[in-house]
């Protein structure tokens, strides 16, 4: 049986924050902010911000999403040398379609980890 692109999204957030154990708050914290950081910089710009941020947290919300969207195919999977120039040379249409998916990725990933918080 197929599941819906919504139940693949809540999954593979599942997997991810289940592997890490108790959440950190700075993950949670990290995520909850995203959206935000996404609409008012662009998907580039938060994804660089969150891979420069001296902290394993960060790194990780970065690493999730492009995990995510080199899944979905929406741009390449690897270290960011490959996936930020990947969304920059894609068209129009596939980066806003990138962009609603972390979006819609942040919300699973921000629920799952405050049910999974520690602290």
């Amino acid at each position: 049986m197929a599941r819906t692109l919504e139940q693949e999204r809540a999954a593979y957030a599942w997997s991810v924050l289940k592997k890490k154990g108790s959440v950190p708050k700075e993950y949670v914290s990290a995520v909850s902010g995203a959206p935000a950081l996404i609409m008012q910089n662009g998907l580039l710009q938060a994804v660089a911000y969150f891979w420069n941020k001296d902290d394993k947290e960060n790194r990780e919300v970065a690493r999730h999403l492009m995990e995510w969207l080199a899944q979905r195919k929406l741009a390449k999977n690897g270290e960011l040398t490959t996936f930020l120039p990947s969304l920059m040379d894609a068209d129009a249409s596939t980066y806003m379609r990138a962009t609603e998916e972390a979006i819609a990725l942040l919300k699973w990933l921000k629920h799952f980890g405050r049910s999974l918080e520690k602290g």
